[in-house]
């Protein structure tokens, strides 16, 4: 009788250790998901803002040039 009632605890935290591991790795495989979220979404703020940069450069360019052609309206 008493050898039964020493396993029964051992048993229980077998069981309870089982759960905690399956619960980090679940845990562990979201936040996994999440990083992978996280570095798309990086990559396509990259690109967003290798787009805007060159948007700016092409109105920089036509600002240069409305504005030579300003500088020759004003010579005349």
């Amino acid at each position: 009788m008493a050898e039964k009632s020493m396993h029964a605890p051992s048993l229980l935290f077998r069981v309870l250790g089982a759960v905690a591991a399956l619960t980090l790795v679940a845990t562990l495989s979201s936040a996994a998901g999440a990083q992978t979220s996280t570095e798309e979404k990086l990559g396509d703020a990259e690109a967003e803002f290798d787009r805007l940069v060159g948007q700016i450069r092409v109105q920089e360019g036509e600002l240069q040039a409305l504005m030579l052609e300003a500088a020759r309206i004003a010579q005349r």
